[in-house]
């Protein structure tokens, strides 16, 4: 197979291969490859049982997170036609949404404090999206690894006819080659400290439109 200006055949024993990835280039690791569920945990969005007052908001859906580089994602209060049946995560949890036209949707739900409310709070997931948990806590290294072209390049077209998705399964078996542990601590702290002042901002910005338009502010309600 050519690429990179390169032939090539890759040999792959059993035990090295990647379901649903046939890129030779994946292969070419000298012993030194990982997959993704080697650092996180990938899992679905469940049901489960949350007092309402600790979900104010509407359902996190693919239209609420902006393309580019941002870290939050719009927020809505939640209305009375909402079902209380959604899948359910908590604060600074990271949704990766698996449906193909939407791979790089990612998010880490922000925490209690930065949206004034009183912890812990809860949020209702509407859109096709599952849980990376990873081992080294650094949710926000992750979003940017997650949504980068390298990662994104590697994944499996995904099943699922006219909407196909990724499954869980083989979005855990995913290439994944990250910087150690010291690198990726500090592009999480980085990160972090950004996605504080932007959710403030956010606040800030929410209170200024909704006093115009009548709208009650997400601001203060914890």
């Amino acid at each position: 197979m050519g690429k990179h200006g390169k032939f090539f055949i890759a040999t792959v024993s059993e035990s090295d291969f990647i379901p649903s990835v046939w890129d030779p280039h994946v292969y070419r690791r000298d012993g030194q490859g990982h997959t993704l569920s080697d650092f996180a945990m990938v899992q679905k969005v469940n049901t489960k049982s949350v007092a309402p007052a600790s979900l104010p908001f509407s359902p996190i859906e693919y239209r609420d997170i902006p393309r580019g580089h941002y870290l939050s994602c719009a927020l809505r209060l939640k209305g009375s036609r909402d079902s209380s049946n959604w899948p359910v995560v908590g604060e600074g949890e990271l949704l990766f949404g698996t449906m193909r036209a939407y791979l790089g949707n990612v998010v880490v739900t922000p925490l209690a404090e930065w949206l004034d409310q009183k912890p812990p709070i809860y949020f209702h997931v509407k859109s096709e999206f599952v849980v990376v948990s990873p081992y080294d806590g650094l949710p926000y290294f992750w979003l940017a690894y997650l949504r980068s072209k390298d990662f994104l390049e590697d994944l499996p077209l995904g099943s699922g006819g006219t909407r196909p998705r990724v499954q869980p399964g083989a979005l855990a078996q995913a290439p994944a080659k990250v910087p150690p542990l010291k690198a990726r601590k500090a592009v999480h702290e980085e990160l972090v400290e950004l996605a504080r002042q932007e959710w403030r901002n956010y606040l800030s910005a929410a209170g200024v439109f909704n006093s115009l338009s009548g709208t009650p502010s997400i601001v203060g309600m914890g």
